[in-house]
């Protein structure tokens, strides 16, 4: 099909439509990134307090949340394109409205969701005070200093500063080593599935590593659950809190996973073995991926003073964007499915060097004496 669906439009206007699609896909990353660090980095931190096992619950069922829609979404929009098989223009469009048209009802009740959550939890709506005794002090001798200081307590600096800080800060290699996994095409994404499709590889087998890798990843969230729930817990000290340690299992136990799969297409090239050998790696490597995901992210909600959640979080999301693009422009530079070999040593030695970060982060904090700081310590330092 040509578009017929859509011939009225003229192609001018259909170019104009799916142009303009772009500016306001990239406005909504990025209001989506800003809503997903406050939620995930800052809100649930703040309602859970220093309740570690708490936060952990809380942080698997929002990730158990993420993978279900994750799985189900691709099918319902399946659903929908199917309906104009042969008309490729026609059945991108629809696509496209069918998404807007959710987002457009889901909205007023996100928002209002969040609104009674905000509205029901006085520790979100208070504004932490950083130097207090300046604030009080400023705020008897004259009021409107006082408004200055709480006004300046939330602000630091531009990029630079927020680069600084972020590199100095006691987490910054472990969030390195979160973030070199995302420089990768061992990721069910675009670029390994040209090259399974090149090899011939069916559609609807691809649709199943997918669904199986889903599975698996849940699995890994049920695992995670109960590792951190070890009566042990995550207090920062006797060599090292829990979820740190199951950090550094999961993601030796992810490139170990991979590993293997990697080492079959170079040892017999591009074959059926190494097709199944890459989906069943991916697949099974979905629970420690998962499992990593969470602990990384638990550091960084525990680890991370509440005055510098936004630019630090910010800053790791930046990170791994830009090395998500590195792999892009590889993937540009090596662009022929048969050079895909190129792309997949690539992705395996981030990955590899990624355990090796975290696992320097992980003995430079515990081994070294100097533990990495609980929230109550994180807090105390803030003030100081």
């Amino acid at each position: 099909g040509s578009g017929d669906g859509l011939g009225l439009l003229g192609r001018p206007t259909v170019a104009a439509l799916y142009a303009s699609l772009l500016p306001m896909g990239v406005l909504g990353e990025v209001c989506n990134k800003m809503q997903t660090i406050a939620l995930e980095q800052d809100w649930v931190v703040v309602m859970t307090g220093n309740d570690s096992r708490l936060l952990s619950r809380v942080n698997v069922l929002l990730q158990r949340i993420d993978l279900m829609c994750k799985v189900l979404a691709p099918g319902v929009i399946g659903l929908f394109l199917d309906l104009f098989h042969g008309d490729r223009l026609s059945s991108s469009f629809l696509g496209v409205l069918v998404l807007a048209l959710f987002n457009l009802f889901a909205w007023p009740i996100e928002y209002s969701v969040l609104r009674e959550v905000y509205s029901g939890s006085p520790g979100l709506q208070r504004k932490r005070i950083l130097n207090e005794e300046a604030f009080y002090k400023n705020l008897v001798e004259a009021p409107e200093a006082g408004d200055a200081v709480l006004k300046d307590a939330g602000e630091k600096g531009g990029a630079l500063v927020a680069v600084k800080e972020y590199v100095r800060h006691p987490v910054f290699l472990a969030s390195l080593a979160f973030c070199m996994l995302y420089m990768t095409v061992l990721d069910g994404g675009t670029l390994i599935t040209s090259y399974l499709t090149w090899r011939d590889v069916d559609a609807s087998l691809l649709g199943a590593q997918r669904g199986l890798g889903a599975v698996v990843g849940l699995a890994g969230t049920f695992l995670f659950a109960h590792l951190a729930q070890a009566p042990e817990g995550n207090d920062g000290e006797g060599g090292g809190g829990r979820v740190e340690k199951v950090g550094l299992a999961s993601i030796w136990v992810f490139a170990v996973t991979m590993v293997p799969s990697v080492a079959v297409l170079v040892v017999f090239g591009g074959c059926r073995v190494s097709d199944w050998a890459l989906l069943g790696g991916m697949a099974a490597s979905r629970a420690a991926l998962w499992i990593f995901d969470l602990a990384e992210r638990q550091i960084m909600q525990e680890r991370v003073e509440e005055s510098s959640r936004g630019a630090i979080n910010g800053m790791q999301v930046a990170t791994y964007q830009v090395l998500y693009c590195v792999i892009q422009v590889f993937g540009m530079v090596f662009s022929e499915p048969s050079q895909f070999l190129i792309l997949a040593l690539i992705s395996v030695l981030a990955l590899v060097l990624a355990a090796v970060v975290y696992t320097a982060w992980f003995f430079l904090k515990h081994k070294g004496g100097q533990g990495p700081l609980s929230p109550g310590d994180a807090e105390a330092n803030d003030n100081d």
